[in-house]
C-alpha cells in the first residue's frame, strides 16, 4: 500500500506543477495580448497620421493640377488669338 501512496503523491505533485505552469502560461499569454493590443493602437495612430498627411498632400496636388490646367487653357487661348489675328491679315 505504501508504493501506491507514493505513486499517488508523485502524480499529485506533477499535477500541481503542471497547474502552476499553466497558470504562468496564462499570465504570459495575457501579457502578450496586452502588448499586441498596445502595438495595434500605436499602429492605428501612425496610420491615422499618415492618412492626414496624404489628405493634405491630396489637397495640394489638386490645387497644383488645377493651376496647371488653367495655365494650359490660357496659353491655348492666347495662341489661338494670335493665330486668328495672323490669319485675318
Amino acid at each position: 500500500m505504501g508504493a501506491l501512496q507514493e505513486r499517488v503523491s508523485y502524480i499529485e505533485g506533477r499535477v500541481e506543477e503542471q497547474s502552476r505552469t499553466f497558470g504562468e502560461l496564462r499570465e504570459l499569454i495575457l501579457a502578450v495580448d496586452q502588448r499586441v493590443s498596445a502595438l495595434d493602437q500605436k499602429v492605428d495612430r501612425r496610420f491615422d497620421a499618415v492618412d492626414r498627411r496624404f489628405e493634405a498632400l491630396e489637397g495640394r496636388f489638386s490645387t497644383f493640377v488645377t493651376l496647371q490646367v488653367s495655365i494650359l487653357v490660357a496659353i491655348i487661348a492666347g495662341l489661338s488669338g494670335i493665330l486668328g489675328v495672323m490669319l485675318t491679315r
